[in-house]
């Protein structure tokens, strides 16, 4: 399983001569207008866009004054976008994206059970197998998108699917600054419901309804609720990828990467 972080969104204040490096860079591919409250948009070869804010919006300080929006797996575009980061000074990272890229297990199958019943959407194929499934909801602060990525690229003689946990605003903050124990699937689990021959009636009829029925979590003791939460990781996941103990395994990687993108910007300018 390949692990990588395929998008990060860095805020900041300019330290150092932009236009300068716009006016000698054979890394710019476009300029254009956009919406308040930024003001000015520049998109490079590798896809990535920097934005500017409006002076009134930088001012009362709803934004900083660069946005810059860029996919760290594009490593023909590295150094272009390090020197990006380094005409950044305090910053921040609003968003962080990482990916888990699963190769040769169909999740067309899986539930994705949250216990803190977030929002979600679902998405089917014609023949009734998940194409994508959303843990949380467009705006959240945390979102799992689960996808059949090799229906996306077209590739009809692979299974491959993408996990991609997405962290913004605070999470993404805290997550980049801190050594916060955070693990987005500590309430997100994979099951494939079953029979569960092995538990008692009571049991089994219980988590074939919390699986259908997350919300149902939110009506049990703090106690019921981890027995059960325990439960269903063990039973019913055992068929699948147990992305928790993924998370712990790869977690310090994926941090330290993140905080060498962000060390590139100067933390305070005298």
């Amino acid at each position: 399983m390949k692990i990588s972080i395929d998008r990060l969104t860095i805020c900041g204040g300019l330290n150092g001569d932009l236009e300068e490096y716009l006016s000698n860079s054979l890394f710019t591919e476009k300029k254009f207008f956009t919406k308040y409250p930024y003001k000015e948009s520049i998109q490079f070869l590798d896809g990535s866009v920097l934005q500017m804010g409006e002076i009134e919006a930088v001012r009362s300080g709803r934004i900083k004054p660069l946005r810059y929006d860029f996919n760290p797996n594009n490593k023909a575009y590295e150094k272009e976008q390090m020197k990006i980061i380094r005409l950044m000074k305090t910053a921040h990272l609003t968003r962080i994206d990482v990916a888990f890229d699963v190769h040769d297990v169909d999740m067309g199958r899986w539930l994705w059970v949250d216990r803190l019943s977030r929002p979600y959407n679902v998405y089917y194929s014609g023949n009734g197998l998940v194409e994508t499934w959303y843990v949380g909801g467009k705006d959240s602060e945390m979102r799992i998108r689960i996808y059949n990525k090799a229906k996306e690229q077209k590739l009809k003689d692979k299974t491959w699917w993408r996990v991609e946990v997405q962290m913004r605003g605070k999470v993404a903050t805290t997550y980049s600054e801190t050594d916060s124990e955070y693990n987005p699937f500590e309430d997100v689990t994979p099951v494939v419901n079953g029979n569960f021959p092995e538990l008692e009636i009571k049991q089994r009829a219980m988590v074939d309804y919390l699986i259908d029925n997350p919300s149902g979590f939110e009506e049990l003791s703090s106690k019921t609720r981890a027995e059960y939460k325990k439960l269903i990781r063990l039973i019913g996941s055992w068929e699948c990828i147990d992305f928790y103990r993924v998370w712990e395994q790869k977690n310090s990687l994926v941090r330290s990467e993140v905080r060498s993108w962000l060390g590139l910007a100067l933390k305070d300018i005298h």
